[in-house]
Formats: C-alpha cells, sequence, structure tokens
C-alpha cells in the first residue's frame, strides 16, 4: 500500500501542521481545500492540493481515497460529511480485503478538530 496521506481541510490550523508534518517524515500528501486560494500554500510545502468546492460529494476523490494509506479529517465535526468520510473509509478497507491484498489492512481515519485561521 502507498504511503500517502490524504488530508481533508489542510490549509486550517490544525489540518495544515498536520499535512506539513507528514511530508516532513516522507509520506506523499494530498490536501483537500475548499477554494484554489489554498493551493500556493500547500505547494509551497510540497502538498498537493485537492480543489473540491463542495464536500458533498466524496466520489470526486475516490481515486485518492482508495490509495492512501491515512486519511485525516481536520476540519471538525460535520454530521454528513463526517459520517460519510467514515463510511468511505470502512468501504475502502473492505475492498482491499476482497482484493486478497494484505486482507487485515485498511486506511487508519483519523478524525481532529478543525479550526480555520486562512482567509
Amino acid at each position: 500500500m502507498s504511503s500517502s496521506v490524504f488530508v481533508i481541510g489542510a490549509n486550517g490550523y490544525i489540518g495544515l501542521g498536520v499535512a506539513i508534518a507528514f511530508r516532513r517524515a516522507g509520506y506523499r500528501v494530498y490536501g483537500l481545500v475548499r477554494s484554489e486560494k489554498f493551493s500556493k500554500k500547500l505547494l509551497e510545502n510540497e502538498i498537493e492540493p485537492v480543489i473540491a468546492s463542495s464536500y458533498d460529494d466524496l466520489g470526486q476523490f475516490n481515486d485518492i481515497l482508495t490509495s492512501s494509506s491515512i486519511i485525516i479529517d481536520a476540519i471538525g465535526y460535520q454530521p454528513k460529511l463526517s459520517a460519510n468520510l467514515l463510511k468511505s473509509a470502512v468501504q475502502i478497507g473492505k475492498l482491499r480485503t476482497q482484493d486478497g491484498k494484505l486482507p487485515h489492512y485498511a486506511p487508519l481515519y483519523i478524525f481532529t478538530s478543525g479550526i480555520m485561521t486562512c482567509k
């Protein structure tokens, strides 16, 4: 499995710090943000920006979710989104089991609070 991390809310106070720490540790890091204007800060830190104006459709970044070893929700509790992310992580684990590769392996899903500081 890849050594990649998908950070949802990568431009926030918590998300950016976590994304930078994983990148410095050698992980490939994808950072989900809602606007192109936040991409520059991510690119400066070698974090690959993923732009989604809405978090309602997880299918738009399903390939990244599926390939990531770690999924970090750094935007805080949002009932619909948080539930959908957890559900996606569970489904990804089941798919990996069906493939016969590392049957015990599912992505690590980490939920944090979220504090937005960037404008």
